[in-house]
């Protein structure tokens, strides 16, 4: 049988040593906690990476500070068998916390210590397995609720599965909290619930052709390629899965690839033209690429739309004399000053030449912009 690569990052053994000395408030009892959390979790990743390695494929192992993750590679697999191998972890984890009753049970005399290590292995196995099967993302019981919805009603699937996750993680927060007292609980929930918003939101345009691997391959493959610099292979690789997806979310990660490509090269119409049919799908670097394509086309009403969120991303001067020029063509005087100030307080911009050209010309007159250039007038002389 071939073997299983295991990572362990240096991460999971301070988290479990904070987890052990928070149950036993002792250095013995958080050594002996060390040792239960790293054999259920491990018990539990081998749980998949066992059943993969069955079917065929290459898993391998990484205990990070929050737990394990298998990442399975090779072929694709099957619905049920993918089901199966999620299944896997829960399976073996409750399977460990069977063997721990069964040896508390026996009425042997063990050790303290020995006893006390069944006991947590039993806890924690049985805590963590009723836990990880709640139809949640990214917990395994999400993910087999998301093998059925995908089968089921195909793109629509993984949206559903994000609002069960949303809703449950929601009622899971108030309702551990409440029976818990646990911070820890509440915080561990409500993030959950923020998490599956997210992905409920993204999700909304997903298509059919974002469940295609063969569309998912190509877009990791043209990634792969720019991180070698190999500029032409990369967008052949986005064109195709442009192409082929016709909407959906891998149509907008190949499209915003392709729209970097052409500003890197100074194509800002092209920048323009591929990035504003996706203005409310694009990431955020590709709010940022266009705002400065929309800049450049003249296209205000965009640059103001976008003017909040880039700032937040780009501080930079250069950025506000954006928002403050889009905000003066559209004749909205306050966020004209807003901006402008910002591009002051930033760094030094050459304002004073600023306010002598249009739009900002165009807003004379207008009496609140009138008293500002007074005042900056007399401060900066």
């Amino acid at each position: 049988m071939r073997r299983i690569p295991i990572k362990i990052s240096p991460f999971f053994w301070l988290m479990a040593a904070l987890i052990g000395f928070l149950n036993s408030r002792s250095f013995f009892g958080t050594f002996i906690w060390v040792i239960v959390i790293f054999v259920s979790i491990l018990v539990h990743e081998f749980g998949h990476a066992l059943l993969s390695l069955l079917f065929g494929q290459n898993p391998s192992i990484e205990l990070v500070a929050f737990g394990g993750v298998t990442f399975p590679s090779g072929k694709r697999l099957s619905r049920p068998k993918e089901f199966l191998v999620i299944l896997g972890g829960p399976f073996f984890g409750f399977c460990l916390c069977i063997l721990a009753y069964l040896f508390l049970m026996k009425g042997a005399i063990y050790p303290d210590f020995v006893h006390y290590f069944l006991g947590a292995l039993f806890v924690v196995n049985y805590f963590w397995t009723l836990l990880n099967l709640l139809p949640i993302l990214p917990l395994d019981g999400g993910h087999l609720v998301r093998v059925l919805c995908e089968g089921a009603f195909k793109a629509k699937g993984t949206r559903i599965v994000y609002f069960i996750g949303m809703v449950v993680s929601a009622a899971v927060c108030v309702a551990g909290f409440l029976w818990t007292q646990s911070i820890f609980v509440g915080i561990l929930f409500f993030l959950f619930a923020f998490q599956n918003f997210e992905g409920y939101r993204r999700t909304k345009n997903t298509t059919a052709a974002d469940l295609d691997n063969r569309l998912k391959e190509k877009i990791l493959e043209g990634e792969k390629a720019l991180l070698y610099h190999h500029k032409k292979q990369a967008e052949g690789l986005f064109k195709e899965v442009r192409e082929r997806s016709q909407g959906g979310i891998l149509h907008a990660i190949a499209t915003q690839h392709l729209a970097r490509l052409s500003l890197e090269q100074g194509d800002l119409k092209e920048t323009y033209t591929l990035l504003f049919p996706l203005k409310d799908q694009l990431d955020d670097e590709g709010s940022i690429d266009l705002h400065k394509a929309a800049f450049e086309m003249k296209d205000y009403s965009t640059v103001d739309a976008l003017s909040g969120g880039v700032y937040r991303m780009q501080p930079k001067v250069e950025v506000a004399i954006r928002n403050a020029t889009a905000a003066a063509a559209l004749k909205k005087v306050k966020p004209t000053i807003g901006w402008l100030d910002a591009a002051l307080e930033e760094g030094k911009g050459k304002i004073q030449d600023l306010l002598c050209c249009p739009p900002f010309t165009d807003l004379q007159g207008d009496p609140i912009f009138d008293r500002y250039i007074q005042k900056f007038t007399k401060k900066e002389g």
